[in-house]
């Protein structure tokens, strides 16, 4: 195993153990184009898939709980994931390029630095549209980078799910929005703003309800995330 110097740590894994990999959430929409274009260019020899490292986010959630997700080469996975779903079919080596993130606008960077191919897809993609909205927010209020109010993963209240936000916006087709992703961080920080602001004023508080006072931030307390 050796380091980059972005961070990654490179080792060799178990083709098999890759094929079950989670894809992170942020990740383009699957194009099957590209996947049976791979799918042509090697034929029927699978290892030819380890063409280029594969690149894995490692993450520690609010719990500890430490997830791994690939961020590149998910095209070459959904391939290998077919292959291993057959018989008998030998295990082999690949490459892997681990990095430790410590929030969900690291990863969006990150990924965006490494796709710069296909950088017309931030443009068009449902996805990767959205993401930019959910860096932006995230920006907006993780001001501690150490001890995040917007965190990948599970969260509990009043701290919010970057992959809940991200289902939200795409929920509300944020591809198709005129405001700026800017813009909605600002809308964001008015609604945290007010929200806080009636907390405060408020005779009865729940736990989550002081939780969010301290740490001055609202936006997790609704579920429904209303204030989209």
């Amino acid at each position: 195993m050796f380091s980059a110097s972005d961070g990654s740590h490179y080792q060799i894994a178990s083709a098999r153990w890759l094929s079950q990999i989670p894809v992170w959430r942020g990740n383009r929409v699957i194009d099957m184009t590209h996947v049976e274009k791979i799918r042509q260019g090697i034929r029927t020899n699978i290892p030819l898939l380890n063409s280029n490292p594969y690149r894995i986010a490692v993450i520690t959630e609010e719990d500890g709980t430490v997830k791994q997700y690939i961020i590149d080469g998910q095209h070459r996975q959904y391939i290998l994931n077919e292959h291993f779903k057959k018989e008998d079919v030998p295990d082999f080596e690949v490459l892997i390029a681990r990095k430790n993130f410590e929030n969900e606008d690291e990863i969006i960077d990150y990924f965006k630095a490494i796709n710069t191919t296909r950088a017309i897809q931030w443009k068009e993609d449902p996805v990767m549209i959205t993401n930019t909205y959910v860096s932006a927010v995230s920006k907006e209020f993780n001001i501690n980078p150490k001890f995040p109010m917007i965190r990948a993963g599970k969260t509990t209240r009043p701290f919010l799910s970057a992959d809940k936000l991200r289902e939200a916006l795409i929920a509300k087709h944020a591809e198709t929005w005129t405001k700026t992703p800017m813009e909605f961080a600002e809308h964001c920080r008015y609604e945290n703003e007010q929200r806080i602001n009636g907390l405060k004023i408020k005779a009865n508080k729940t736990d989550m309800e002081y939780r969010a006072l301290k740490y001055n931030f609202s936006l997790g307390l609704d579920m429904a995330l209303n204030w989209i």
